[in-house]
């Protein structure tokens, strides 16, 4: 069974991001298969994975939230 982790915390600039892109990639480094949910509104764990490229992916969790699509179809 999988260990679940979640960083969370409503006040920015607490470094949320930091530790979850470090944790990821301390896990990795050991061979663990990591998901990454970004759920921040100005999406900064994808930007700070994958930079510009960031800006082509269609559709995204945000389309779900909005009603716009059901998560299934994303």
């Amino acid at each position: 069974m999988g260990k679940i982790v979640a960083i969370a915390n409503p006040k920015g600039g607490v470094g949320k991001t930091s530790i979850v892109l470090g944790l990821s990639a301390a896990l990795n480094r050991l061979n663990k298969r990591v998901l990454l949910v970004d759920l921040d509104g100005a999406s900064a764990l994808t930007f700070g994975l994958m930079g510009n490229k960031a800006r082509d992916i269609e559709p995204s969790i945000y389309n779900v939230l909005n009603h716009e699509m059901p998560i299934k179809d994303l």
